[in-house]
C-alpha cells in the first residue's frame, strides 16, 4: 500500500517538474492584451471599494434619488426591495425599464454585489411572472382538495408540496 502510494507520489512530483513552461497556467498578465495593459499603465484589478451588505441598500438608494427618484431610506434590503417592487407596480413598461437600468447602473458602479456578480441581476417582470406561475399552480393544488399547499414567495418561489411528502419520497 505505502510502496503504490509512494510510487505514485513520485510520479506526480516528476510530471510536476517536468512540466513544459508553455503547458503552464497561463496568467492575463502574460498575455498580449495583458503586457499592452501594462505597458500603458492599465490597473488589472478592480480598485472599486466594496460596500458592506448593510451599507448597500442606502448607497443603492442615494444613488438612485440622484436620478430624481424620492425612495425613503431603507432598514435593509427586504426593506429596499418591497419598497421598490410596490413602485414598480404604479409604472408603465418604460418606466420600469429606466428604474431598473438606473438600479442596476448604481449597482456596478458602487460595487453593491461585488465584481462577480455583475451579470446576475434579476429582472422584476421575469421574477413577477414565475412568482405569478407558482402561485397560479399552488391554488390550483388548494382547489383540488390540498388545502396545505401555502403560497410561494420571493425567497421561495417553489411550489412547496412538503406537508404531503416525506422524506423517503423520491420524486
Amino acid at each position: 500500500m505505502y510502496r503504490k502510494a509512494s510510487i505514485i507520489l513520485a510520479l506526480f512530483t516528476a510530471c510536476s517538474l517536468f512540466q513544459q513552461e508553455e503547458q503552464a497556467i497561463v496568467s492575463v498578465a502574460e498575455t498580449d492584451k495583458g503586457k499592452e495593459a501594462i505597458a500603458l499603465g492599465v490597473e488589472l484589478t478592480d480598485k472599486r471599494e466594496e460596500i458592506s451588505d448593510e451599507d448597500a441598500p442606502l448607497v443603492l438608494v442615494q444613488c438612485v434619488n440622484e436620478s430624481g427618484y424620492k425612495f425613503k431610506e431603507p432598514k435593509n434590503f427586504l426593506d429596499l426591495y418591497t419598497t421598490v417592487a410596490s413602485y414598480f407596480e404604479t409604472l408603465t413598461t418604460q418606466e420600469q425599464d429606466e428604474l431598473w437600468s438606473k438600479i442596476e447602473d448604481c449597482a456596478l458602479e458602487y460595487n453593491l454585489w461585488g465584481v462577480a456578480d455583475e451579470n446576475q441581476f434579476e429582472d422584476p417582470v421575469q421574477t413577477a411572472k414565475e412568482l405569478d406561475r407558482a402561485l397560479s399552480i399552488a391554488s390550483c393544488f388548494r382547489e383540488s382538495g390540498y388545502s396545505k399547499v401555502p403560497d410561494p414567495n420571493y425567497f421561495n418561489r417553489d411550489v412547496n408540496l412538503d406537508a404531503y411528502t416525506t422524506e423517503e419520497w423520491d420524486f
